[in-house]
């Protein structure tokens, strides 16, 4: 019996999910996903991997491997930048994903 091929990519996202129900992980701990939380209109977290593409006090766009997220507001300002996590305060209008 011949078994089908799988891509590098198949077999990492295979053993990740059995990892993830053996250890009953939440998917943003094992896997490659976004996680965006808002507190009132005053600051979001970005968790994930992200990059600052750009940066203005009323404009800021955040691009990840899946979405790119656009941020409208006032005064914002990057208040923690890091490998996985991004803060960004200021007057938040309107938040977008493309």
């Amino acid at each position: 019996m011949l078994w089908p091929k799988r891509s590098a990519k198949e077999v990492k996202e295979k053993i990740r999910d059995k990892i993830n129900k053996v250890l009953e992980l939440p998917i943003e701990v094992v896997g490659d996903s976004l996680r965006v939380t808002v507190i009132d209109n005053s600051y979001i977290l970005i968790e994930g991997k992200s990059k600052v593409a750009d940066y203005f006090d009323n404009y800021i766009k955040i691009k990840t491997d899946k979405y790119t997220i656009t941020i409208d507001g006032k005064n914002l300002t990057i208040k923690e930048l890091s490998d996985i996590d991004l803060i960004i305060s200021g007057n938040i209008m309107n938040i977008s994903y493309i």
